[in-house]
């Protein structure tokens, strides 16, 4: 096979079931892994529906691990740093609190 460059590769108009995205992770000890990833397996990693538990400012989730880019809740997009800020797998909210039982989606 001839070496393409990325620059020649069509573009897909829309991302299908049947679509593979290839990954390489750093093992961290020099050495790399390579994977296949399918559409749906990256888009249900990038967000999570979260329940608040209680009513208040903060928020607690193993999913904030991750550095999140917005929060969605009622139908609004609030945006990291300007909205809420994260320390760990803590989100506070700075214009914005959370009520017992909302349903919030995470998006990093």
């Amino acid at each position: 096979m001839a070496n393409i460059k990325l620059s020649a590769f069509t573009i897909q108009p829309s991302i299908t079931s049947m679509d593979y995205f290839v990954g390489v992770r750093d093992n961290g000890d020099g050495t790399f892994s390579n994977y296949k990833y399918t559409a749906t397996q990256l888009t249900s990693q990038l967000k999570k529906t979260i329940t608040v538990a209680s009513t208040g400012s903060t928020l607690t989730d193993s999913f904030f691990s991750n550095t999140l880019s917005e929060i969605v809740m009622n139908n609004q997009s609030y945006i990291a740093t300007v909205d809420f800020s994260q320390a760990g797998n803590v989100i506070t909210g700075i214009t914005i609190s959370f009520v017992s039982g909302q349903k919030i989606i995470a998006k990093i």
